[in-house]
C-alpha cells in the first residue's frame, strides 16, 4: 500500500541552483534542467553561461536570481537556438532575469508555453534566420514582460510569429534591431496573433517592409499605449507598421513619430503604417506626428483595404508627393472621425492632409478639424483633400482652415468622377495660390453624374488666383449651395478676367442656391457669383431667399454674374451694397433669362442696379414686385427695359432693422422693420411661413429661413418665439417663465406682475420685512413670506421642529415649547409637574395604571408598589409579596396563625418558631411552635423538659432501660448505658456503678471497705465481716480484722485493746482504748449497707 501511495503522489516541486562554479549544485543550466522535474525551479547565479538550453517538455521557472543584468546566457554562436521550448512545454513555463546573446537565433518556440520576464536578447540572429530574437510557431504561446529586444538582426523579423500562434508583449523595448521584413516582428496565418501594450519601438530598421510590424495573410496585432520612433529605412513601406492580405492591425492610445523611409524621394509609402491587400487599420486616439513618406506621410490604404479613424491626431506628417497625413487609393473606405489634422504637407503632390484616388466608395470625414496643411510647392492640388476619380467625400461638421494648395482647391480638390458633400462646418484663409477655387475645387470631368451639396457651410477668406475665390464647381450635375455665409472671398488676379469672388459655377445641370449671404467678396466678374450655363430647363436655376451685400466686381456684375443661363429664377433675395466699376453694380446679365421677383435693390454703389449686355436678356425676362431703391447708375440699364413702378414693382426705402455700408456685414441686419413697407407686398400667390402675402426680400415666402411667423412685426432672428404674437422685442414682460420682450432674461424684475419678496437672513425659507426685493421669482436670499420670526436663527421658523424647553421659540408660535405631550401640564425641566412630558396620559391626578413602568401620576412613586408600603412587587422585580396589602412587605411584622406572610419571607404563617414545621394546632406537626428547636425533626435534648422532636415527652431515659436518669429524679445514675440501672445486678471492680446503688464497685461485700486488691483495705471482700473495722477472733483462722493476723488485737494489762492516741488504726496511742478503730459504733457500717440494699429494690425508673 506504501508503495501504491508514493507512486500516486507527484514529487514536491523543489529549487535547484546553479553557478558558474558549480558549488551551489550545478555549474551548468542544462545540467539543472536534466536533473529537474517539472514544477521546479533552476536559480541561476550572477555569470555567464557559455551553451545552448533545451527544456525538454518540462514546466520549470528558470530565473537569473540577480537579474538580467548580471546573469547572461551566451549561445557563442555554437548552435542554432540559444533556448530550445519545442516539446510541448505547458502554460507556466517560465525564464526570467536572463540576457540572452550570441546566437544564431535566441529563442526557438514550437507548440509549447513560454513566458519571459525581465529578459534581455541582444544581439542575436543573422540576416540569413527568421526570428533572430525568438520563431514562435504552430499554436505557441508566448509572453514578453518587462523585456528588452535589442540589436538583432533576422530576414523576416526579430519576432516571428506563425501558424496560429500568440504573442504577447508587456512594457518592452524594440531598439536597433534590423530585418529585411519586420524589424520588430513578422506576423503571419490566421491565428497568429501579437498583442503589444506600452511597447516602445526605436530605431528599428528594414531593408523592406514594416520597420516594426510586418503583419501578413489574416495576421492580427493590436497595440496599446506605444511608442513608435525613428522606424524605417531608405526602401521601407511601412515605417511602424506593414500589413499584407486580409491583415488586421487595431491600434490605440498609441503614439508614432518620426517613423517613414530615410530618403522619402525614393517611391516608399506609408511613414507610420502601410496596408495592402483586404487589410483593414483600426486607427483611435493615436498621435501620428513627423513621419514621412513618398506616399501617406502617416497612413498609406491601399488596394481594397479600409481605414477606421478616431480621435487621431495627425500633426507634421510630410510627403515627398502625395497625402501629408493619410493616402488611399484602389478600393476600401476609409471613415475619419473626430480627428485633427494640422501642419500637414504634401511638398510636392496633392493633398496636404488626405488624398483620395480611385476609392470607388465614399470617403466619411465629420467632426474634424483640419489646420494649416498645405501643398505649397509647385505642382499640387488640394492644400488639405484631393479626392480623384471615383473617390466620394462626403464630411459633416468639418472645419478646414489656414490651408494652401499651389495649383487648384486651397482647401480641397474634388475632381474626376467624385462626388463631394459638406453639412456643417467652414472654409477659411484657404488659398490656391495659383490656381481656381480658393477653397474648394469642384471638377467631376464630365456632367449629369457627381453632384457638390453644401449645406450651412461657411467660407470667409479665401483666395484663388483664377476662378471662384472660395468654390469653384465645373460640370456639377445638381449643385446645391444652403445656408452658408461666403464672405471676403477673393478671386485674386484683379488685372486678368477671373470671375466669381465667392462662387463660380460653370456648365451645372441644376443649380439651389438659398438662404446664403454673400458678403464683401471680390472678382473681375461677379464680385459674389459667376454663373455660367445652368442647362437643366426651367425650375433647375433657383436662387432664393439669398442676401448679396457690398460685393465688388472690378468689372462687371458687383454681386452675380450671369451668362447663358435660360432659366434663373431669383425670388425672394436681397441685394445691397453691391457695386461694379463698370456694368451691373447688382447683376449682369448676358444671354440670361430671368424672372426676377420679389428682391430687394438697393443702395448699389456704382454700375447701376441690373444691366442687360443683350435684348434677349430683355425680353425673356419678367421683373414683379421687387423693391428698388437708391441705387447708383439707375435700376434698369444696358438692354434692360423693364419699369419700377409697375408690376408690383416699388421703390420704397427698405427699413432694414439695421445697415451699414461699411464693408463689415457682422453689423447688419437685412430683416424688415416693422414699419416697412414692403412687408406683405410681395407677389400675392406666394405666401410667408405664416401663411400671409409674401414679404418683399430675402426673408419672404415659403423657404425663408428667417421670417415673421407669428406675424407680430419681429423676424424669427430677433423674436425669441416666433411662433407666439404676445412674444416679441419690446413686448411687456410678464412672470411667465417666457422672455416675453426677447431680451434674453426671462421673468425679469422690472415683469408687470413682479412679486414683492422679502429678505431671508438666516436661509431657512422664511422672510423678514426688515428687507424686500422685487422679482418674478425670489432672488438668492428671498422668500415670498415674513412669517420668520427670529430672521438671524435657520432653526427658527414656523413649522420647525421646536426644541422643548430651551426658551427659544423655535416654530413661532409665541411659545416655548413646555408642555410637548399637551396635557397642560408643563415639563418638571422647567418648573411644571409634568414627570414625563413626551406622554400625554402621564401628568399628576392621571390614573395610575399599575406595573407598566410609567408613573402616570407623577407622584414620584414606583409604578411597581401599589399598595405604597415602599415596596415593589415582586412580579416585577421587587420583593413584596401582596402589593396590594400596604401591611405586607419585606421586614414587616408577622402575624402568626392569619394565612398572611406579613414580612414576605416566604415562610409558613404557622410556623411561629421558624423551625420548618407548622404548629400542631394548625395541621401541622410542631408541638412547640414557639421553640424552633422543638419539630418532628428536632434534636432531643434529654432532662430539660422539653420535647424537641415532638414524640412523646421530654427524654429522661436516654439509654431506654427502663429507667429515668438521676438528672430527671429517676434512679439511673448512667442514662448513657443501658447496662447501667438499679434493676441491674451489680458486677464489681469493672469501675461502673452497674446498680446505681452508690456504693463502691470495689467493696463487693458491702462492708464500707474496697477490696485490698483494688487499692482498697478489704483482705476479704466477700465477706462483710471482714473488713479493717471488724473484730478480729482469735484463733478461728480468719484475719477479721485484716491486720494480718488471725489473733486478738494488742492490749492492756486490762484485756482491752490498746488504741493509739492518733485515731488510726494500728497506732499506740495510749490515751485511747479504741486505737485505729472504726469511729462507727459497732455494726453501724453493715446496717447501713442493708439499708442501701432495700432503697435500691424500692427504686422504680418513671418516663
Amino acid at each position: 500500500m506504501s508503495l501504491l501511495l508514493a507512486m500516486a503522489t507527484p514529487a514536491l516541486a523543489t529549487t535547484l541552483y546553479v553557478d558558474p562554479t558549480g558549488a551551489s549544485g550545478y555549474s551548468s543550466i542544462q545540467s539543472a534542467i536534466n536533473a529537474a522535474s517539472s514544477g521546479d525551479t533552476i536559480s541561476v547565479g550572477a555569470g555567464t553561461y557559455f551553451e545552448c538550453i533545451d527544456l525538454g517538455g518540462k514546466l520549470l521557472t528558470i530565473e537569473g536570481s540577480t537579474g538580467s543584468s548580471n546573469t547572461t546566457l551566451n549561445g557563442n554562436n555554437q548552435c542554432t537556438n540559444a533556448v530550445t521550448v519545442d516539446s510541448g512545454e505547458p502554460a507556466g513555463t517560465t525564464i526570467s532575469g536572463l540576457t540572452i546573446t550570441n546566437g544564431y537565433r535566441a529563442v526557438y518556440v514550437y507548440n509549447s508555453d513560454l513566458d519571459f520576464e525581465d529578459v534581455v536578447i541582444n544581439g542575436t540572429g543573422n540576416s540569413g534566420y527568421h526570428g533572430g530574437a525568438a520563431y514562435i510557431d504552430q499554436n505557441a504561446t508566448v509572453s514578453f514582460t518587462d523585456s528588452d529586444i535589442t540589436n538583432n538582426s533576422s530576414y523576416y523579423g526579430t519576432l516571428y510569429v506563425i501558424n496560429g500562434s500568440d504573442v504577447t508583449l508587456s512594457n518592452v523595448e524594440f531598439s536597433g534591431n534590423w530585418a529585411y521584413y519586420g524589424a520588430a516582428a513578422w506576423v503571419q496565418g490566421s491565428g497568429s496573433t501579437l498583442t503589444a501594450d506600452q511597447v516602445t519601438a526605436t530605431s528599428n530598421t528594414t531593408y523592406y517592409y514594416g520597420g516594426a510590424w510586418y503583419i501578413y495573410n489574416y495576421a492580427e496585432v493590436t497595440s496599446t499605449n506605444s511608442t513608435y520612433t525613428d522606424n524605417g529605412n531608405a526602401y521601407t513601406h511601412g515605417g511602424a507598421a506593414y500589413l499584407h492580405t486580409y491583415a488586421s492591425y487595431d491600434t490605440s492610445d498609441d503614439t508614432y513619430t518620426n517613423n517613414g523611409s530615410y530618403g522619402y524621394n525614393y517611391g516608399y509609402y506609408g511613414g507610420a503604417i502601410y496596408s495592402y491587400y483586404y487589410s483593414d487599420v483600426v486607427s483611435s486616439s493615436n498621435v501620428y506626428d513627423s513621419n514621412y513618406a513618398y506616399y501617406g506621410g502617416a497612413i498609406y490604404i491601399y488596394y481594397y483595404s479600409n481605414l477606421t479613424s478616431t480621435d487621431d491626431v495627425f500633426t507634421g506628417n510630410y510627403t515627398y508627393y502625395h497625402g501629408g497625413a493619410i493616402y488611399h487609393e484602389y478600393y476600401g473606405t476609409s471613415t475619419i472621425s473626430g480627428a485633427t489634422f494640422d501642419t500637414n504637407a504634401a511638398v510636392y503632390g496633392h493633398g496636404g492632409a488626405v488624398y483620395l484616388i480611385q476609392t470607388y466608395s465614399t470617403t466619411s470625414i465629420d467632426d474634424t478639424v483640419f489646420d494649416n496643411n498645405s501643398n505649397s510647392s509647385s505642382g499640387g492640388h488640394g492644400g488639405t483633400i484631393y479626392a480623384y476619380y471615383y473617390s466620394d467625400l462626403d464630411m459633416t461638421d468639418v472645419d478646414i482652415s489656414n490651408s494652401t494648395a499651389y495649383y487648384y482647391g486651397g482647401c480641397v480638390y474634388s475632381h474626376y468622377y467624385s462626388s463631394l458633400s459638406h453639412v456643417g462646418g467652414s472654409y477659411e484663409n484657404c488659398t490656391a495660390t495659383y490656381g481656381y477655387g480658393g477653397a474648394i475645387y469642384f471638377y467631376p470631368a464630365t456632367t449629369n453624374v457627381d453632384d457638390l451639396y453644401l449645406e450651412d457651410v461657411d467660407f470667409t477668406d479665401n483666395t484663388a488666383y483664377y476662378h471662384g475665390g472660395a468654390i469653384y464647381a465645373y460640370y456639377t450635375d445638381d449643385f446645391t449651395l444652403h445656408g452658408g455665409v461666403l464672405s471676403g472671398n477673393r478671386a485674386n488676379s484683379s488685372n486678368s478676367s477671373y470671375q466669381g469672388g465667392g462662387l463660380y459655377l460653370y456648365y451645372t445641370d441644376t443649380s439651389e442656391i438659398s438662404n446664403n449671404w454673400f458678403c464683401n467678396n471680390t472678382a473681375y466678374y461677379g464680385g459674389g457669383v459667376y454663373q455660367y450655363y445652368t442647362y437643366g430647363g426651367n425650375g433647375y436655376d433657383e436662387w432664393s431667399n439669398n442676401v448679396f451685400a457690398e460685393n465688388t466686381a472690378s468689372y462687371n456684375g458687383g454681386a452675380v454674374y450671369l451668362q447663358s443661363n435660360s432659366y434663373t429664377d431669383m425670388v425672394n433675395n436681397t441685394f445691397v451694397g453691391n457695386e461694379a466699376t463698370y456694368y451691373g453694380g447688382t447683376i449682369y446679365y448676358t444671354s440670361s433669362y430671368t424672372d426676377f421677383i420679389n428682391n430687394i435693390v438697393a443702395y448699389t454703389g456704382g454700375g447701376g442696379a441690373l444691366y442687360a449686355a443683350d435684348a434677349a436678356s430683355n425680353t425673356y425676362s419678367n421683373f414683379l414686385y421687387n423693391d428698388w431703391y437708391s441705387n447708383a447708375g439707375g435700376n434698369a440699364s444696358g438692354s434692360f427695359t423693364f419699369s419700377t413702378s409697375s408690376s408690383g414693382n416699388i421703390t420704397d426705402q427698405p427699413m432694414f432693422t439695421s445697415y451699414t455700408s461699411d464693408g463689415d456685414c457682422s453689423n447688419d441686419a437685412f430683416t424688415l422693420s416693422s414699419s416697412s413697407t414692403l412687408i406683405d407686398a410681395g407677389y400675392p400667390t406666394l405666401l410667408d411661413v405664416d401663411g400671409s402675402r409674401s414679404d418683399i426680400g430675402a426673408y419672404g415666402g415659403a423657404s425663408a429661413d428667417i421670417f415673421d411667423a407669428d406675424g407680430d412685426g419681429y423676424y424669427n432672428t430677433d423674436d425669441c418665439d416666433d411662433n407666439d404674437a404676445t412674444v416679441y422685442p419690446g413686448a411687456t414682460e410678464y412672470c411667465d417663465n417666457v422672455d416675453n420682450n426677447c431680451d434674453g432674461t426671462v421673468d425679469e424684475d422690472s415683469a408687470a406682475d413682479a412679486s414683492t419678496w422679502y429678505v431671508d437672513s438666516d436661509g431657512d425659507g422664511y422672510g423678514s420685512p426688515a428687507a424686500t426685493a422685487t422679482a418674478c421669482d425670489a432672488p438668492n436670499g428671498y422668500v415670498g413670506n415674513t412669517n420668520d420670526c427670529d430672521d438671524s436663527a435657520s432653526s427658527v421658523f414656523p413649522g420647525a421642529t421646536e426644541v422643548p424647553y430651551d426658551g427659544v421659540d423655535q416654530d413661532c408660535d409665541g411659545f416655548d415649547l413646555t408642555d410637548v405631550d399637551g396635557d397642560s401640564f408643563d415639563s418638571d425641566v422647567v418648573g411644571g409637574t409634568d414627570c414625563d412630558d413626551d406622554d400625554e396620559y402621564v401628568y399628576p391626578g392621571a390614573t395610575e395604571i399599575w406595573y407598566d413602568g410609567i408613573d402616570q401620576n407623577c407622584n414620584g412613586d414606583s409604578d411597581f408598589d401599589a399598595d405604597a408600603d415602599t415596596y415593589d412587587s415582586a412580579s416585577y422585580g421587587g420583593t413584596d409579596c401582596d402589593d396590594n396589602r400596604p401591611d405586607v412587605y419585606p421586614g414587616a411584622t408577622e402575624v402568626w396563625y392569619d394565612g398572611v406572610d406579613q414580612n414576605c419571607d416566604s415562610s409558613s404563617d404557622y410556623d411561629a418558631d421558624e423551625d420548618g414545621w407548622d404548629s400542631d394546632a394548625y395541621g401541622g406537626e410542631d408541638c412547640d411552635d414557639l421553640n424552633a428547636q422543638a419539630n418532628p425533626n428536632g434534636s432531643e435534648v434529654p432532662y430539660n423538659g422539653i420535647d424537641e422532636d415532638c414524640a412523646d415527652g421530654d427524654l429522661t431515659d436516654v439509654d431506654a432501660d427502663g429507667y429515668d436518669a438521676v438528672a430527671a429524679g429517676g434512679e439511673d445514675c448512667d442514662d448513657e448505658d443501658y447496662t447501667v440501672n438499679p434493676g441491674i445486678e451489680e458486677v464489681y471492680y469493672d469501675g461502673v456503678d452497674g446498680n446505681c446503688d452508690g456504693l463502691s464497685d470495689y467493696d463487693a461485700d458491702g462492708d464500707g471497705h474496697d477490696s485490698a486488691d483494688y487499692g482498697g483495705t478489704d483482705c476479704a471482700d466477700d465477706d462483710p465481716t471482714v473488713n479493717p473495722d471488724a473484730i478480729d477472733t482469735p484463733g478461728d483462722g480468719v484475719d477479721s480484722d485484716c491486720d494480718g493476723d488471725d489473733g486478738p488485737s494488742e492490749t492492756d494489762d486490762t484485756g482491752e485493746v490498746v488504741g493509739d492516741d492518733t485515731g488510726i488504726s494500728g497506732g499506740t496511742d495510749s490515751d485511747s482504748k479504741c486505737g485505729g478503730c472504726s469511729s462507727n459504733a459497732p455494726g453501724t457500717s453493715t446496717a447501713w449497707a442493708l439499708a442501701l440494699l432495700m432503697g435500691l429494690a424500692a427504686r422504680r425508673r418513671r418516663r
